[in-house]
């Protein structure tokens, strides 16, 4: 009923970092097993799973932390006024996270557009420069030839 997953090399069983777990936990078993048990971690859980059906925290899993977390819920229980302002401001966080992250994805896009559209500038004029010196290259070959026919005589072709 605890699952617990950390990022590992699967080729040579490199943990990539202590300091990253996740723990899932499969709250439908929790109330067959550990029955009897009243370590911090089986309240919890208990909690999770139970939590909405109780009136007061069970003696065996009474702490501070999870009289806290029973008062807030009983809290939202019997107030649907605050509940509904509670989702209302959870909703509000989770569009400003959707918000921040799209305008930055917006602004490496434009990033990215920019940096392209200047390459692509760079590259014209460099194109037109080369087009120009060619250009300037063959006039001045045809004013040679022009010199050179002209001094053996040959009229000058058009």
């Amino acid at each position: 009923m605890h699952h617990c997953f950390e990022l590992i090399d699967l080729r040579n069983g490199t943990r990539l970092t202590d300091h990253l777990r996740i723990h899932c936990f499969e709250l439908d078993k929790v109330r067959s097993r550990w029955q009897g048990d009243s370590s911090p971690l089986t309240a919890w859980l208990h909690f999770f799973a139970e939590g909405e059906s109780w009136t007061t925290v069970p003696d065996s899993y009474r702490s501070p932390s999870l009289e806290a977390a029973m008062s807030v819920l009983e809290r939202y229980r019997n107030n649907q006024h605050d509940y509904e302002v509670y989702r209302a401001r959870e909703e509000w966080l989770r569009v400003q996270a959707t918000l921040v992250r799209d305008k930055q994805e917006a602004e490496e896009r434009l990033a990215r557009a920019q940096q392209q559209a200047e390459q692509e500038r760079a590259e014209k004029l460099q194109a037109q420069q080369i087009l120009a010196e060619e250009r300037a290259a063959r006039a001045a070959l045809e004013a040679k030839l022009q010199a050179w026919m002209k001094q053996m005589g040959t009229p000058p072709q058009e």
